[in-house]
Formats: C-alpha cells, structure tokens, sequence
C-alpha cells in the first residue's frame, strides 16, 4: 500500500483568482529492483523484479495527485531506470538514462517526483538495456477527478508479458546472426515441402528466386506467454456482472490477439484516454498499447479471456467467474508462404482492403473504430510541419532504422516549441512496428476529424502507413522509438529535440550501450 501525506501546491487559477490555494495528496511508493528467480517456464532462471514480483506492483492515483516514488537498486553491478509510460511528466522525470534522467546506479535511490494531470491505464518499465524483458514492468492506473463514466462491477489490470529461458542479450545475438534458429523452433521455418502443403509453391519458389528472407510475423522464440505473471489466473465473478480489464501489452517483441469466451470486448479507452465505446470480438495490440475493455460475465461457468500471440506460438489466460470453463476460440494461424498476405493485412488495416475472412478471423487493430470522446483538435494558428519517416531494416544483418539510418547515424529530430508536427510513418518492411512517443500525446488521423483518437503508441502494420500529429509544447530531449525491445536496441530511434531546434551543434546525450551495443560472435563449420 503506499504511503500518503498531504502537501500544498499553489495553482496559476488560484493566483489568479485570489482564492487558497489547492492541495494536491503526494501518494508514495517505493520500488525495489533486484535478482529474484523465476520459473514461468517450468526451468530457473534469474530474472529482475520489482518488489520481489513480476510484474511490479499496480501503482495506484487519482487525477490530480502528485506521485513520489522512491526506486532503490539493489542489483550488484547493473544501472537501471524506470520510464513512466504514456504519463505527461516533466522532462527530467521521463526515466530515460543519460537523455533525460541520470541512471540509478549499483546500491542507490532515485526519487521522482510529479504530477498526475491526466487518467487511464498505463505502465512503467526499465529503459536500460534489455532489463525490460528480465521482467522490470508494472502497471499504473489513475482514475479520473469524477470517476470513471463507465461503471463496473469489476476493476481488474491484466498486464500480458512474453518471457525466454534464454538471457536477452543471448537473444540479440542469435537475432544478429540471422539464424532461422528461432522459425525453427516456433514451426515456422518454410520449405518447398511446406509450401506445397500449404498450396502456394509458386509464391515459395518466387521468394526464393529474389532471394528475399522467409517471412515471420515475430522475431523470437519465447517459452511462455504471461498475463500477470502466470500463464493462468482466475477471477472470481457472479454471472451478469461487469469487468473492465486494464489491458497492457509489457511484452518485450510479441502483439497478443486479446478475446473473450463469453462474447465481445467493450473498447473504452486506448493508451489511456477515453474513447467512445466500441465493441469488438477479437483486439490486436502493439507492444507498448493499452486498452481497456469492458466485458460481461454470462449466466454460468468460468469464462477464458484469452491472449494469443500474433504469430500463434502460444497464449495466456485469466478465466473469469467460477465452475465449469468455457476456453476463447483459437485463432487461425497465418499464411506466411503466401507473399501478399502481409500486404491485405496492412491495407486492410488502413481502410485500404476488403473486409473478408482474414478481418474477421484475424483482425487489423481497431484504429478506424476509435473517436476520442472530447475534441482533440489542435490550435489552428499553430504552424504545421510534415516529416516522412520511413522505417527501414536488414532482418538479415537485424538492423532496424528510420529513413535508412540508425540511431548511431543519425540520432535527432529538431522540434520548435509551439508548431504542429505531422509524422508520416511508411513501413518498408515486412514486419510490424509499434511506434512510441514519449511526453506527449499524438492524434492519430484515422478519419475521425476533430475527435481523432489520442495515443502515445501506434502500430504501423507491414508495407503500410499510418499519419500521426502533435502540438509541440514540451521542451527538452524526448525518446521516439520502436517498442519492439530488440528493433529500438538494433538502432530504430531517434531524440526529438527542442534544444536541438536552438541549437543546431547540439547533441543529445545517449546510453552508449544502445549506441554502440557489443557482441562477439564465433561460428564454426
């Protein structure tokens, strides 16, 4: 439980009005890193936690409130941080190291401290190395000044995780070697023979012909697929009562299919902020995404909320209710001989394709079906400046890229305080890509005009595109990257800087290790 003193904070409406000032509650938390073991897996391995837990604790606030966590690093010779993701936060709280906050070294604490001006579902995780897939993630929930519109019977945060037996740097390794080592493992390594079977030869012997490489919907083989840190949970509920499930996607590299046994998901919110309701039967997300949905418990039984990974190598699950257990469907795997399947799926999700038995079986995300609830439209004296940025990759020699250029080459992007800046994303690979901004929200243009969803991550689906905008009224360094762990390692970021626009010989300071990261390889014949 956290710790909750009382603390005045003087408003610019309250000097303005002459009225006493308002006092904000500082809720307090303290946050312990360190090794634990961990068996999800049915194997040990040393991991990381957080309060002796994966995931961490739900870090609990209302709207308003200031947060002070304390978090201590207890590793023996390893920094960490903590990024507090999706939150409008000043910069030096953002928790990036070296960029915004200095890293928490060995044996020490950092406190940060700020206030919580908006509500919804979000989450925390380790912006050092790979320690994010060793299990540094938790959640956050923050309820709005006047209660949640939409009452339920059930509050309940499902936070959806992938995990490895293997360390992840061994991980990276095998990604940079350009092994089929994990297709191989997942059943997902094509042949002539395969492609036979699953009758598309032609579309085989064309990819080999320009000797493009076997496509895949992920990059890493995972031992279990977690939702709260297990493969099943349960949730006591009485038939006919209402649930929201806080959905976030911790995952390091995997989209879930996130469905529901007993009938459809109620979409209420996305990336935290409120949207209008929307139903639907099956929810793909990004790594990064959160959603939260509200579903109904039928008459009788346990019913499955199933989290299935994209590329169908396994799932999660919290049963809902007591007695007998009715499972989700399964979900149909993809075709990944069939060389245009990725490209209906991106058209597809852009409004672009026909709507057919891939929609209905597996679903694009539903950006098209999200309308913010309040206006989000941004001032119309703002100047507004286009950027295209292409994302780019080599899954052979894995490295991953914007505009042909990874971090290393070409590491800013200068903002000016007070523009509009609309980023073109292209997708000119043949794999998804979950793109995050971080301290601020951006308006996806999905058609919605004025009530254009808010989000803070946005996937851009293969060979596809997606438009996004934001009022730059920040300052400082923000981190802008893949929210694929193990992309944004190999290179596909960029800093969005205001200091950089005054400045032209500024450079952002940089985590050497996701720079310049090492690794020695040695392969024998």
């Amino acid at each position: 439980m956290p710790l909750t003193r009382f603390t005045p904070i003087l408003l610019l409406a309250a000097i303005v009005s002459h009225t006493a000032p308002v006092r904000a509650e500082v809720v307090e938390y303290e946050l312990t890193i360190a090794e634990t073991e961990f068996a999800p897996a049915g194997v040990k391995r040393t991991a990381l936690s957080i309060n002796g837990g994966i995931p961490g604790p739900t870090l609990r606030f209302k709207e308003g409130d200031v947060a002070k966590i304390k978090v201590h690093n207890r590793l023996k010779n390893e920094e960490t941080s903590i990024h507090w993701h999706g939150l409008l936060v000043p910069n030096a709280e953002d928790g990036v190291p070296y960029l915004t906050t200095p890293p928490i070294k060995p044996g020490t604490t950092h406190t940060f401290e700020f206030p919580l001006t908006h509500s919804g579902t979000y989450w925390y995780h380790s912006h050092t190395g790979l320690q994010e897939q060793r299990g540094v993630y938790g959640s956050i929930v923050i309820t709005p000044k006047d209660g949640e519109q939409v009452r339920v019977d059930h509050d309940h945060v499902v936070v959806l995780s992938d995990w490895t037996n293997e360390r992840p740097s061994e991980v990276m390794r095998t990604l940079m070697r350009g092994s089929e080592y994990y297709a191989i493992k997942k059943g997902n390594a094509q042949s002539l023979l395969g492609a036979i079977e699953a009758g598309t030869p032609l579309d085989y012997l064309e990819r080999e012909k320009s000797r493009m490489a076997p496509m895949d919907i992920s990059d890493v083989y995972y031992d279990a697929f977690l939702l709260n840190g297990k493969r099943v949970s349960e949730l006591p509920a009485r038939p006919g009562e209402t649930v929201r499930l806080r959905i976030i996607n911790a995952a390091a590299s995997t989209y879930f299919y996130t469905q529901f046994a007993g009938g459809p998901q109620t979409v209420v919110a996305a990336d935290g902020p409120e949207v209008e309701p929307v139903k639907v039967s099956r929810l793909l997300m990004g790594m990064a995404e959160t959603y939260d949905g509200v579903i109904t418990d039928p008459e009788s039984g346990s019913w499955e909320f199933r989290a299935t990974a994209q590329d169908n190598s396994g799932h999660a699950s919290l049963f809902i209710g007591t007695g007998n257990r009715t499972e989700a469907p399964k979900l149909p795997a993809p075709n990944l001989y069939k060389m245009d399947y990725m490209l209906e799926a991106a058209m597809s999700s852009m409004g672009e394709g026909e709507s057919g038995d891939m929609d209905a079986m597996r679903p694009p995300p539903p950006y098209r079906l999200l309308r913010s609830r309040r206006p989000t439209a941004l001032p119309d004296a703002a100047p507004v400046r286009e950027i295209e940025l292409r994302l780019t990759g080599d899954m052979k020699r894995y490295i991953w890229s914007f505009n042909g250029k990874t971090l290393a080459e070409d590491s800013t992007i200068a903002v000016n305080k007070g523009e509009v800046l609309r980023l073109k994303l292209v997708n000119d690979t043949m794999m998804h890509h979950p793109i995050h901004l971080h301290g601020h929200f951006f308006r996806l243009l999905n058609g919605q005009g004025e009530h254009a969803p808010l989000k803070h991550t946005v996937d851009v689906p293969p060979m596809g595109r997606r438009s996004i905008e934001f009022l730059a009224n920040e300052e400082g360094d923000w981190f802008f990257h893949c929210h694929m762990l193990y992309h944004m390692d190999a290179g596909m970021a960029r800093v969005i800087s205001y200091r950089k626009a005054q400045d032209p010989d500024y450079e952002p300071a940089l985590d050497p290790a996701l720079i310049n990261p090492p690794f020695v390889m040695l392969d024998g014949m």
